[in-house]
C-alpha cells in the first residue's frame, strides 16, 4: 500500500544581508576634526613647554635671590632674566611674570648706575601691570608694581594706589610680608584708615615673630609711627618692641 506523502513547503529565497554603506564625507569631516583638535593641542602646548624650558634656567637664580644669596653674579642674574623675558612671552603665565618682574627690581637694587636702575624698575613695573592684566588679584604682581614704582619716585600717587591694592587683595598672606611693611611705613600718612588697619595685621604679626627685625625697618623706614598705631592695642608687644628699638646700635 502506498504511503501518502505531505507536500514540503518551498523554501523561500533570503537575500543575503547588505552592511550600510557610510558616507565617504562624514567619515572625512570628523578625520578632519580630529587633526585640527590634534594641532590645536600642540599649538597650545609648545609655548608652554617653551615657558618650562625656561623656567628650569631661571628658577635656580630666582630661588637664591629669594633666599638672599649675594653670591648670584650679575651674568647669571641677567641670563634669568632673558630666560623668563622668553618665556612669559611665549605663555603669559602670571608665575612667570611676578618671576621676571622679581629679578628686574633685583637687578635694579643692586646696580650702581643711576639710569640702568630706573629703566630696571620701569621694566618691572612694565612686567608687573602684564601680569594684572592676566592675573588682577596676584598679590605679587601688586607689590612688585608698587615697590618698583615707589623706587622710581616715592611721590607717585600711581606707588599708593598700588600698594593700597597690595594690601588689601590678601591682607593675611604672608608672601613679601616684609616689602610691604616697609613700603607701609614709608607711605603710612597716604594710606587711608582701612588700609592702615589692613596694614596693622602684617606689623602686628612681624613684631609676634621678630620685634628686633621690625625695629631695624622702623628705624630704616622711619616707620616708628605706623608700628606704634599697629600695636596700640597690645602694650606688652608694644613694649617688646620699644625695648628692641631702644637695644639697637646707634
Amino acid at each position: 500500500m502506498a504511503v501518502a506523502v505531505a507536500p514540503q513547503p518551498a523554501p523561500i529565497a533570503v537575500p543575503p544581508s547588505v552592511a550600510p554603506v557610510t558616507p565617504a564625507l562624514p567619515r572625512l569631516i570628523v578625520a578632519g576634526v580630529a587633526l585640527l583638535g590634534g594641532l590645536l593641542l600642540i599649538v597650545l602646548a609648545v609655548p608652554r613647554l617653551g615657558a618650562a624650558l625656561e623656567l628650569a634656567r631661571a628658577k635656580p637664580v630666582y630661588d637664591r635671590l629669594q633666599n638672599h644669596d649675594a653670591g648670584v653674579d650679575d651674568a647669571a642674574l641677567q641670563a634669568a632674566i632673558e630666560a623668563l623675558r622668553k618665556g612669559f612671552e611665549r605663555s603669559s603665565e602670571p608665575y612667570l611674570g611676578t618671576m621676571l618682574a622679581y629679578l628686574y627690581k633685583a637687578q635694579a637694587d643692586r646696580t650702581t648706575e643711576p639710569a640702568l636702575a630706573n629703566q630696571r624698575y620701569a621694566q618691572a613695573a612694565d612686567v608687573a601691570r602684564a601680569t594684572l592684566r592676566v592675573s588682577p588679584s596676584n598679590l605679587i604682581a601688586w607689590v612688585l608694581l608698587a615697590a618698583s614704582l615707589d623706587a622710581r619716585d616715592p611721590r607717585d600717587p600711581a606707588a599708593v594706589a598700588a600698594l593700597t591694592r597690595a594690601i588689601h587683595v590678601a591682607p593675611y598672606d604672608p608672601r613679601l610680608r616684609d616689602l610691604r611693611i616697609s613700603l607701609a611705613m614709608r607711605h603710612w600718612p597716604r594710606l587711608d584708615p582701612a588700609t592702615r588697619a589692613l596694614a596693622a595685621f602684617q606689623i602686628k604679626r612681624a613684631a609676634q615673630l621678630d620685634p628686633r627685625a621690625l625695629a631695624i625697618q622702623a628705624r630704616e623706614y622711619l616707620g616708628l609711627p605706623a608700628v606704634h598705631e599697629s600695636l596700640q592695642d597690645d602694650p606688652a608687644l608694644r613694649t617688646r618692641f620699644n625695648t628692641a628699638y631702644q637695644a639697637l646700635p646707634r
